[in-house]
């Protein structure tokens, strides 16, 4: 089991997803921008960390939704959902290929992987 954490930027509204690059696992598909946490690191440092490696900003981490767990087939990953605000700084993708402020209706658009299906899911929820 993989421990992944997933970060749900909010910014002026609006929710950031990332597009996977074309020689990343899942490419072209869309995710919430975030990576394995580390040993001894917690999801919140991870996704800190992880966010301003990957796109060059500064996030503030604000809450954690439950755990979502998926089975790919050839792996599987525990994903620890963590709402966030952005800070500072200018995206610059170095994994991704493309990004998108999204709103909360229009939140289902995107082609998600499966995982971060199951995030999109549990963040409406916890904006209801």
């Amino acid at each position: 089991m993989i421990k992944v954490a997933c970060a749900i930027i909010f910014y002026k509204g609006k929710i950031l997803s990332t597009q996977r690059g074309p020689q990343m696992k899942h490419p072209l598909k869309w995710e919430f921008p975030g990576g394995k946490v580390e040993p001894g690191e917690t999801p919140e440092h991870c996704i800190e960390r992880e966010i301003f490696e990957e796109l060059n900003i500064v996030i503030s981490p604000v809450r954690q939704l439950p755990t979502v767990f998926h089975d790919y087939g050839t792996s599987k990953i525990s994903l620890i959902p963590i709402l966030a605000d952005y800070k500072s700084g200018t995206i610059q993708l170095k994994e991704h290929l493309h990004y998108l402020w999204v709103s909360v209706s229009e939140l289902h658009q995107p082609d998600w992987i499966e995982a971060d299906l199951k995030v999109v899911d549990e963040v409406m929820r916890s904006l209801n």
